[in-house]
């Protein structure tokens, strides 16, 4: 129980400081473009993290955002280690959110329906 606390409050903590990251810090890469982070996934060590992203944009300028993503995450890691209490940061790998857009569509569906 309480290593799930822990573990649920850590990826709290690195979903809210990436956020900022983004939004604050690459902002000049990511002008137009609007990011969501829908889910982190921590491995029990802590050594990896996903994250689960989707954005605005159709699907090869995400791929191309992931990639830009994944090229900053050093200076991710870099900007986490500081603007954060965890003495360790996981390795990141951004990853694209299949299920949300899967959801988002049998969601209109559903809506569609009940109308």
């Amino acid at each position: 129980m309480k290593k799930n606390i822990k573990l649920n409050k850590i990826k709290n903590e690195i979903q809210k400081k990436i956020i900022f990251i983004i939004n604050k810090k690459l902002n000049y890469i990511f002008k137009k473009n609007i990011i969501n982070i829908n889910h982190i996934e921590l491995n029990k060590n802590y050594k990896f993290i996903k994250i689960y992203i989707n954005t605005n944009k159709k699907k090869k300028k995400e791929k191309k955002i992931i990639n830009i993503l994944q090229k900053k995450e050093k200076y991710i890691i870099k900007i986490l280690k500081k603007i954060t209490y965890l003495k360790y940061i996981p390795k990141i790998l951004f990853k694209k959110d299949k299920f949300y857009k899967k959801n988002k569509k049998l969601f209109n569906l559903l809506n569609k329906i009940n109308k």
